[in-house]
Order: C-alpha cells, then sequence, then structure tokens
C-alpha cells in the first residue's frame, strides 16, 4: 500500500494583543474596536460579582476602565459588547446591561429570562440588538423600548 501524505504551511495569524502582555487580564471573554479603542470584557472568577471592561492599548497594556463590578452595580460574566450611539452594551449571563461610554455609568438593564448564557452581542442597522445563547442555540432580539424576542 501507498499514502500520499501533503503538509500545508500557513502564516500564522496576527494577534491583536500579545499573550505575554495579556496575561494580567482576569479571564478576557471579549473584544470590541469602537471609535479606535479596543474593549475587553473580562469575566473574572465566573460565577461572582467581580467582572469588568476594560480599554486597552496595542499592547495590551490597560488604559482605561469603562465599568466595574461592585455593591450595587453587579456585572458577574461580561461576553459581548456592542455600541449604539454613547452607550456600550454587554452581555452578562440573562441580561443585558448598558453603560455610558463616556462617563461609565451604569443605565438600563434588560433581562432576556428565556436564556441560560447569552454570549455574542450584535447591533443591526435600526438599532436591535441581537444576542446569541451558546446553550438554548437561540437568538434574542432586543428593540430600542426594551422588548425581547426569542428566535426562532
Amino acid at each position: 500500500m501507498m499514502y500520499r501524505i501533503g503538509l500545508v504551511l500557513a502564516p500564522p495569524a496576527p494577534l491583536l494583543v500579545p499573550a505575554a502582555s495579556a496575561s494580567h487580564l482576569a479571564m478576557p471573554e471579549s473584544t470590541l474596536s469602537h471609535d479606535g479603542k479596543i474593549y475587553v470584557s473580562l469575566i473574572g472568577d465566573p460565577e461572582n460579582n467581580d467582572g469588568a471592561v476594560v480599554t486597552v492599548d496595542a499592547k495590551g497594556n490597560t488604559t482605561g476602565t469603562v465599568a466595574r463590578a461592585s455593591t450595587g452595580k453587579p456585572l458577574v460574566d461580561p461576553t459581548g459588547m456592542a455600541v449604539t450611539g454613547s452607550t456600550l452594551w454587554v452581555n452578562d449571563g440573562r441580561r443585558i446591561r448598558s453603560y455610558d461610554l463616556k462617563t461609565g455609568a451604569p443605565g438600563r438593564v434588560i433581562a432576556i429570562p428565556r436564556s441560560v448564557f447569552i454570549n455574542d452581542l450584535a447591533v443591526d442597522r435600526r438599532g436591535n440588538l441581537w444576542a446569541s445563547d451558546s446553550v438554548t442555540r437561540r437568538l434574542y432580539r432586543v428593540n430600542r423600548g426594551g422588548r425581547e424576542t426569542r428566535l426562532p
């Protein structure tokens, strides 16, 4: 029997944040590029109220904090993020939280009661938020008024 073996070489994928400089980040989950800044959601210790959203420079160094969990201001497991206007939206378990991009002040919280763990987040041209649930394998659309629709 004769076997043919092929080898495919490809250049390494470019790294936005080098691993060595990102080691100080507490369990980075998602990144978002907006208006010249890179936002990173940090889960921290899963299931504890110690999440955060920070900005980093091109070398992965933290340059600012947009949101950080504290007593009375929960942020347990921040994942996907999206921006509408001056508002940063962040998935957090079974809810979507909003923060003012300039001040970091928390705003609306939209519960997604039939979800288990919403992960990624996007916004369409009409301002609807789209969240994906990794566990239930569903999508959720939230209109500008905060009304949630489970799809399909």
